[in-house]
């Protein structure tokens, strides 16, 4: 891969930070507050990856991956009156990183998404993309 430097005046995107995913709703979510006394919950999404055999077979395995997302405000609110586990939802987030000190006194991250968009889905959306 080449890297192609912009022209005279041209400028750069300096970054980009974009997660789309659309998932599972793995708990029923809980309203919390922050200390500010804004909504906020924590849901875990789960999404799926068939694997199928070299030959073009049936799926043979399927691997789920649990993502952490953090929600505020009306949409918080929004998903703790009306959706439970199992719900299907579409979410556009940034990934962001938290640094906490353990008890041991060592440092560790996390990373998590914190949602921008969250919408529900019908019941058959995540079905009528899957290949037959």
């Amino acid at each position: 891969m080449e890297f192609i430097a912009p022209s005279k005046g041209e400028k750069f995107m300096s970054t980009f930070n974009k997660v789309l995913l659309m998932g599972f709703l793995g708990n029923d979510p809980e309203l919390k507050t922050t200390k500010n006394g804004k909504p906020f919950c924590r849901i875990s999404l789960a999404t799926h990856e068939n694997f199928r055999d070299p030959e073009g077979g049936a799926p043979q395995e399927q691997k789920t991956t649990w993502h952490s997302v953090h929600v505020f405000g009306r949409q918080a609110e929004w998903i703790c009156e009306k959706l439970g586990k199992g719900a299907r939802l579409f979410v556009e987030a940034v990934l962001e990183k938290t640094i906490k000190d353990s008890e041991e006194g060592e440092r560790q991250s996390q990373h998590f998404l914190r949602a921008k968009q969250v919408t529900g889905l019908p019941k058959n959306t995540l079905g009528a993309l899957q290949p037959s």
